[in-house]
């Protein structure tokens, strides 16, 4: 039976990892609520001499999150010297002028599409295309479960036959979450086919699901955006559920290789087509299922441990040729 991995947060937070002011930068705006939230979760690290070296102001768990992730990925690839790297540990990326500032190469656990419909002017302009994407903090821990952990639960979960032939969410749907209330709304005008509630992470909120459950029990899962990346997408991918995904501005690195109509099926940013496409996966099971088959396929490839090990050496390699 497989135990959990739960992380002593105490020993996981310090108060200043190594000398992170040497690291400052005006363009971080420090005077402001998000500016300050740049810098106290910004993560600086080198490898020299066959040894790291970690700066943080350690403004929340994530940096020690990374350190853990980018170890990990060094005991099991050897990673090469490299010169120091700045990460930034925010659900959103770093601004414009903050990659145009640093004079050490900038990763992110996001980036924006610029592109897409969706985008917000404000967005648009803080995209910078030499931001390095890198696997988000959740590689090494969600919800205190150690990653690994957790996905061979979902992947267990999986082999349950679904007895709930509806497209499944729960989350935050406040008010400044609106895109999801609006999912919610939806969901209380179409019941037959849609079941997405707002709930928070206790077991004792209404409506509260865990995603063991979820996949368990119910035929199709949503995944949608909040203010940032959605950390929940790699656990879905390897639900072997067919994922319905909101178009998004803000993309991780696990949605690098995935492909509209293949990986998933695309719904509009404001669900306006939810319903019609959740019909169509009814009306064509064969396809809807080759869809997830491809999904799942890809999860076994890209997401395991090893991967994400890989994954860290070729980025960080890739720093010590610059």
């Amino acid at each position: 039976m497989l135990k959990a991995i739960i992380y002593d947060i105490s020993l996981a937070m310090p108060a200043k990892i190594g000398t992170p002011e040497q690291f400052d930068l005006k363009e971080e705006h420090v005077d402001t609520d998000w500016g300050k939230k740049f810098r106290e979760t910004r993560l600086v690290f080198r490898k020299q001499k066959g040894k790291f070296d970690f700066h943080s102001y350690s403004g929340d768990t994530r940096a020690q999150m990374f350190i853990n992730q980018i170890e990990r990925a060094d005991r099991d690839q050897s990673i090469n010297d490299f010169d120091y790297v700045r990460l930034y540990t925010t659900d959103n990326n770093p601004m414009h002028e903050i990659v145009e500032a640093s004079q050490q190469a900038v990763f992110s656990q996001t980036q924006i599409n610029e592109t897409i419909y969706c985008c917000p002017p404000f967005a648009r302009k803080q995209y910078h295309p030499e931001l390095v994407i890198c696997p988000d903090f959740q590689f090494a821990q969600w919800l205190k479960f150690d990653y690994e952990f957790y996905v061979e639960e979902v992947r267990r979960a999986s082999l349950s036959k679904p007895t709930i032939h509806k497209a499944c969410w729960r989350g935050l749907a406040r008010p400044k979450h609106s895109n999801r209330a609006l999912l919610c709304k939806i969901s209380e005008q179409n019941p037959d086919c849609i079941d997405a509630k707002h709930t928070g992470m206790n077991i004792n909120k209404d409506n509260y699901l865990s995603m063991i459950d979820m996949v368990k029990n119910y035929k199709y899962l949503i995944d949608t955006q909040a203010h940032g990346f959605s950390g929940r997408l790699k656990y879905l991918m390897n639900s072997h559920r067919l994922i319905f995904m909101q178009d998004r501005h803000y993309q991780g690195f696990v949605e690098e290789d995935l492909i509209p109509w293949k990986h998933f099926i695309p719904v509009r940013y404001d669900f306006a087509d939810l319903v019609e496409k959740i019909q169509w996966a009814k009306d064509f099971p064969i396809k809807a299922q080759q869809i997830n088959d491809n999904m799942f396929a890809l999860a076994s490839r890209q997401l395991p441990v090893s991967a994400i090990n890989e994954k860290w050496k070729s980025l960080l390699d890739g720093q010590s040729q610059i």
